[in-house]
């Protein structure tokens, strides 16, 4: 495996997108190019330039400011990328610290006589509808979603996920998205702070075609493939995939 090979897998275990995988190796190639440089080399416009600078940043593997940038982009080196992939294993290990803690009161809850009290199943997409319309009235502050929103999307239809939007937006609920690359980059052209939305990348070892949405004890599993949804408002179970949540959120 070659050099840029090896930093392109290590920048892709971190979070960042394809993108902002080009631009890092990119900058270090070109030593400390400007914006139109990157431009230019990676056939992308300013804007979408600057933006991926800002993530990069937020990654920790930019130096300077953003008026700095069109006089010459510095990037960190390549062994920060080291201590960031060092600090993910660090999350992971406290994040299994606290399943295993949880897992006794989870195991209990699950074996009490009416658990499954606590589940419901959508059967068809008039009932999944109706499982979001639900629990979008029982949101007061915040929504949380993680998934693969364009298959979600293609299945319930965009006239239906624009109204669903529109109303969430009309009740002031924002909503935190961990999307795959390519709804992540289409966002990204866009006003998110109107649309009282934040994104970030989905890393998993697998892409699941599946959507979850999360809203205090309530927590929503949409399968398109299945045409079903469950919704648990198991507390424990709920607590469960909040942290699975905001592990990831937090990477």
């Amino acid at each position: 495996m070659g050099q840029e090979e090896v930093i392109e897998k290590a920048l892709e275990s971190i979070g960042l997108v394809a993108l902002d995988r080009r631009l890092y190796q990119a900058c270090l190639e070109l030593g400390n190019p400007s914006v139109s440089e990157l431009s230019r080399k990676l056939s992308v416009e300013r804007r979408t330039v600057y933006s991926s600078l800002e993530r990069l940043k937020k990654q920790g593997l930019l130096n300077g400011e953003r008026q700095a940038y069109d006089r010459g982009v510095c990037v960190q080196s390549p062994d920060k990328i080291i201590s960031l992939l060092e600090k993910g294993k660090t999350s992971l290990a406290y994040a299994q610290y606290q399943l295993e803690e949880a897992l006794p009161n989870l195991l209990a809850a699950y074996s009490q006589a009416g658990s499954l009290d606590g589940f419901k199943i959508y059967k068809g997409k008039k009932q999944v509808v109706l499982a979001l319309d639900e629990l979008l009235a029982a949101t007061k502050k915040e929504i949380n979603y993680l998934g693969d929103y364009a298959a979600l999307l293609s299945w319930l239809g965009g006239e239906y996920e624009m109204s669903w939007q529109r109303k969430r937006i009309r009740r002031k609920i924002n909503i935190k998205m961990q999307v795959y690359e390519e709804v992540f980059l289409a966002f990204e052209k866009e006003d998110n702070a109107s649309w009282l939305r934040e994104i970030r990348f989905l890393l998993l070892p697998q892409k699941t075609t599946s959507s979850l949405y999360l809203s205090g004890e309530r927590a929503l599993f949409v399968d398109p493939n299945q045409g079903e949804a469950i919704l648990i408002s198991e507390v424990a179970f709920s607590k469960l995939l909040t942290l699975f949540f905001w592990f990831g959120w937090g990477n």
